[in-house]
């Protein structure tokens, strides 16, 4: 059996998909964020001079800079303590991240799935045990993101790090797939979009060497 979901919303960042695949008892989650992390070493950091507050959780540190209003947004809304312990300096460290994903692997284990993997570009791969539906082990994993904090924090983390400037991300992916020859002159922030939107997307160029980086990591992409 193979399942798929797909979801797409605008909320902050130009592009952000889910697509969850279930083959047999292996349950693959991809986190499609327009861009996300590639490894290296700098932290995502929308306040260096340390505005924010982590005196009080319940009350909204003052942030500043390009990525304010999404570490504002997602501080306001996270549900676990972690979460906003993390964002409230306006600071997401590599280290910080990394204590996210284990939480993640950690909790993910603790409820029953085995062969767990947190990859590059928001990739979630585990198998869970036969005769579990795949959509209880979806709401479970998804469970386990809100809990540990990783939901919001790995999203923006990745996001910041790709796109320090919060430029249209939609705008780069054009740009970097016009750069490559994937697409012609003059093809858009829009036409990505509509281009996703419109069913068998970018199924021309997935085989590209240049593809998956345009897609996650196009200010890098080289």
């Amino acid at each position: 059996m193979k399942i798929r979901r797909l979801e797409s919303f605008n909320g902050g960042m130009s592009l952000v998909r889910r697509i969850i695949r279930c083959v047999g008892s292996s349950l693959v989650v991809m986190i499609g964020l327009g861009v996300v992390s590639a490894c290296g070493s700098t932290p995502a950091t929308i306040n260096p001079s340390g505005n924010g507050s982590c005196s009080d959780f319940r009350v909204t540190p003052q942030f500043s800079g390009p990525w304010q209003d999404r570490f504002h947004t997602d501080y306001s809304n996270a549900t676990s303590t972690i979460a906003r312990q993390i964002l409230c300096d306006g600071v997401i460290t590599d280290a910080e991240a990394s204590e996210v994903n284990d939480l993640l692997r950690q909790c993910l284990v603790g409820v029953g799935f085995t062969n767990v993997d947190i990859g590059e570009y928001g990739t979630l791969g585990w198998s869970i045990p036969a005769g579990v539906d795949p959509q209880v082990a979806s709401s479970q994993e998804l469970q386990c993101e809100a809990e540990t904090g990783w939901g919001t924090v790995i999203p923006l983390y990745n996001d910041v790090r790709t796109n320090p400037q919060n430029v249209d991300k939609n705008q780069l992916i054009a740009d970097c797939l016009v750069k490559f020859g994937l697409r012609p002159a003059g093809y858009s922030a829009a036409d990505v979009d509509a281009e996703f939107d419109g069913g068998d997307a970018f199924a021309d160029i997935q085989n590209s060497p240049h593809f998956m980086g345009c897609w996650y990591d196009p200010l890098h992409e080289a």
